[in-house]
């Protein structure tokens, strides 16, 4: 060829489809070398691949644009021979074969425009079916060049909307989801959309017989798929693989049945442990309260919960025999009411800045969760604590209090009980910021009592700053549990801005307690409602009663209110067993006695500070 031009309008070219080679020669002098990396090859447009080589090596492959390659480290000084190999499309050919009617020429075209069906057929371990047996087929010494160039057109940017579109369109046309459905092996490369629904479907098939390891393995191979660019299929996917995670995290949890009530408590906060099962619960939930208007993922939900209730509901049984034998708390364990004497006040003694969040129904895994978030700002601690009974939000957070560890009782309050601490009776929020302003005078503020403008003017003063948030519960306990279900993840992202707010403003020592955890169940299962137990209750709540029992109850565990550390005017304290409640409602609830109930976090973070990133304790 003396000039270059396209191959289509050559008469002689137009109906090749392959790979041709240019070569020429061309003079480097030798002051060009200096600048070595500032030296490329620009093919200008070239269709659809080239591959270059200079002085016999070669330099690389490019398929899209800009056709450059960076050649310098090949060049010499004077004479050098420069190569490029170029290869087309298969249109060409397959557009000059003899059309032998409109149907024929339809099905070959489509083959040939869009490279897919190629690709498809390399891909595909077994044979055809019959129905695609007689399409036009590419030779296999263009495999390779087919794979990069539908990898090409997948992976960029520019080249991979119109790759999904001409992708559905062939499937349409071709009826290739139809003509496959029998196949029992698909290839590895997601070239229609049909290939990943199905795979999407075998998931479930899989995870049901216990195959997980083989389930897993295909959402590894979809983490790249180019369907998983639209947004449906993108959380569809992460649903599947939240699933497929949760199933292997349930299987590989701990099987015996511990003695004491602290061997449980070691055995579910252990880096391997049961709260790895309560948060991939939580994800599953998230993801499908995001899918919720799709059913493709539902099955893999359900088996989840399934089993979720067998893993979690095994070791709640066991877990509440140690209570009735050991009582609670544990000895040597650490205590809800020991955190503001053990992480805040010594902060305080030093003068210098602390930072306490207050976090209505954190549960430990979530807990650890804040740990990772929060570990770009400097070392950060996880201990689990025991909660005080019952695990509900005004003792919980009474028990966070200045002086509460060996301190805090119930007393009654008119005809209620009421959590105190040294005497002092806490019913609600406003008590407890009282008695911290009391404590701590100027020192202390309260960021949610503070407008904003307020906030910027005074609270780099301030040694202590209380957080207070409420929207895990108020989510869990709101109108819609879809949404708290949807949402409630997203409140530690708010937490971690919260805390970047204020590490610019000196802050140094920031803790993150909780008052209590919570369970989390798509609903309460038929036959899950109790009847309340005989007795003379003068708290009654939905997973707990404190009073005086007077007969036994069927689902319901009823302890000596002593043993359960519990200091008050009662002498029994009466708890659901299992996921069970005294009063009808949504799937979420809390005030039993269970582990992800009783165990909460303690998150102590140094900002900016030496030392280990990141420890459980």
């Amino acid at each position: 060829m003396v000039q270059l031009a396209s191959w289509v309008n050559q008469p002689q070219l137009r109906c090749f489809s392959g790979t041709a080679t240019y070569e020429t020669s061309i003079t480097v002098p030798g002051q060009a070398l200096a600048q070595r990396p500032a030296l490329v090859v620009d093919l200008g447009d070239v269709r659809d691949v080239a591959e270059v080589w200079v002085n016999g090596k070669q330099v690389g492959i490019t398929w899209r644009m800009p056709y450059k390659l960076p050649i310098g480290e090949y060049l010499q000084a004077g004479a050098n021979t420069l190569r490029v190999d170029v290869t087309n499309l298969l249109i060409n050919t397959v557009l000059c074969q003899p059309i032998k009617d409109y149907t024929e020429i339809e099905k070959t075209y489509q083959i040939g425009t869009h490279l897919r069906p190629p690709e498809f057929t390399f891909d595909l371990p077994g044979p055809l079916p019959e129905q695609l047996a007689t399409a036009a087929r590419a030779g296999e010494e263009h495999r390779e060049r087919i794979y990069a160039l539908c990898e090409r057109m997948r992976g960029a940017d520019d080249t991979r909307e119109g790759y999904i579109e001409r992708a559905r369109s062939v499937e349409q046309q071709l009826r290739l989801g139809e003509l496959t459905r029998e196949l029992p092996q698909l290839g590895v490369r997601d070239t229609f959309p049909f290939e990943e629904r199905i795979y999407l479907g075998r998931l479930e098939t899989l995870a049901k017989t216990g195959k997980v390891a083989e389930a897993r393995e295909i959402v590894e191979r979809r983490r790249r798929s180019v369907w998983r660019y639209l947004p449906e299929r993108a959380v569809l996917w992460k649903l599947a693989e939240r699933c497929v995670d949760f199933l292997a995290a349930a299987a590989a949890g701990p099987h015996r049945s511990e003695a004491a009530v602290r061997g449980w408590i070691q055995a579910y906060t252990a880096a391997d442990g049961l709260w790895q099962v309560d948060r991939l619960q939580r994800l599953v939930e998230q993801g499908a309260a995001a899918c919720a208007e799709s059913e493709e993922a539902a099955g893999l939900v359900s088996l989840c919960r399934q089993r979720y209730r067998e893993v979690a509901g095994k070791a709640q049984a066991a877990f509440l025999q140690a209570v009735e034998r050991d009582g609670w708390p544990p000895d040597g364990v650490f205590r809800q009411t020991q955190t503001f004497e053990r992480y805040v006040a010594p902060v305080l003694e030093e003068r210098r800045k602390a930072v306490y969040f207050l976090v209505d129904s954190m549960r430990y895994e979530m807990g650890r969760d804040l740990g990772t978030a929060l570990d770009p700002f400097g070392p950060v601690s996880v201990t689990a604590a025991v909660t005080v009974l019952p695990t509900t939000t005004p003792c919980g957070m009474a028990a966070l209090m200045p002086g509460a560890d060996g301190t805090f009782t119930l007393v009654a309050d008119g005809e209620d009980l009421a959590p105190a601490v040294a005497g002092r009776v806490l019913r609600n929020s406003a008590d407890r910021m009282t008695l911290l302003r009391e404590r701590y005078g100027d020192r202390f503020r309260d960021l949610l009592s503070m407008s904003q403008k307020r906030f910027q003017a005074v609270i780099g003063n301030a040694d202590l700053v209380v957080v207070r948030t409420q929207e895990i519960d108020a989510l869990g306990e709101g109108p819609s549990l879809y949404l708290a279900r949807k949402l409630m993840s997203e409140i530690l992202g708010e937490i971690r801005t919260a805390t970047d707010r204020l590490v610019a403003l000196g802050f140094d020592t920031f803790v993150y307690a909780a008052d209590h955890g919570h369970m989390l169940l798509p609903e309460v299962a038929a036959g899950d409602v109790l009847r309340q137990p005989p007795g003379e209750w003068k708290k009654i709540k939905r997973r707990s009663m404190l009073g005086h029992s007077t007969a036994r109850a069927a689902g319901v565990m009823v302890l000596p209110a002593a043993r359960m550390g519990i200091v008050g005017p009662v002498a029994d304290f009466a708890v659901a067993t299992g996921f069970k409640v005294f009063r009808a409602g949504e799937g979420y609830f809390h005030e039993g006695l269970s582990l992800a109930e009783c165990l909460i976090p303690i998150v102590v973070l140094q900002a900016r500070e030496p030392g280990p990133k990141y420890t459980v304790a």
